[in-house]
């Protein structure tokens, strides 16, 4: 293939920079090519030509190889990493805190709800600006999310406590 110069013994693989790699493409290229299935036809091509631990290595060319394939017969793929990472920025983008208490302090009648909307945005603590590291990449999704069970077993700083 084109994507793959032999240069001495290992071939050496070129990255395409069109390609979208959706981490639910790559979920659906394992899950493919895992040794119990065999509905991918992609899949059973490469079971035949490689072995199978090959493909799944993920630091074998087979592997990328099988995931370049799958991705490109996928024509909505570009859409839906787009629609993906939209999705990973409103969820990781912090919002901002209204503490406006409705009905405190407030009068009503027909034209107060211009007043009540300033009063709103005095009450609006906004939110501080996160710079994403992906912000100028668009066929790249950096997560930044904490799994708070994996904090619960790091070591903590001070390993040993002295009471006196």
């Amino acid at each position: 293939s084109d994507s793959v110069a032999d240069v001495g013994d290992k071939p050496v693989t070129h990255v395409n920079q069109n390609t979208f790699l959706s981490t639910l493409a790559a979920e659906n290229t394992l899950e493919h090519c895992a040794p119990n299935h065999s509905t991918s036809s992609v899949a059973d091509k490469l079971r035949q030509d490689e072995p199978e631990g090959d493909i799944l290595d993920l630091t074998s060319d087979g592997f990328f190889r099988t995931l370049e394939e799958t991705c490109a017969t996928d024509p909505g793929l570009e859409d839906q990493f787009a629609e993906e990472k939209m999705k990973a920025i409103e969820e990781e983008t912090p919002k901002d805190l209204d503490t406006f208490l409705p009905g405190w302090n407030a009068w009503t009648g027909p034209g107060l709800e211009e007043a009540d909307e300033e009063r709103r945005k005095k009450h609006i603590i906004p939110a501080p600006k996160v710079r994403r590291m992906d912000s100028g990449k668009p066929h790249v999704l950096i997560r930044r999310r904490v799994n708070k069970e994996f904090k619960e077993h790091l070591v903590s700083p001070h390993i040993f406590i002295i009471f006196e």
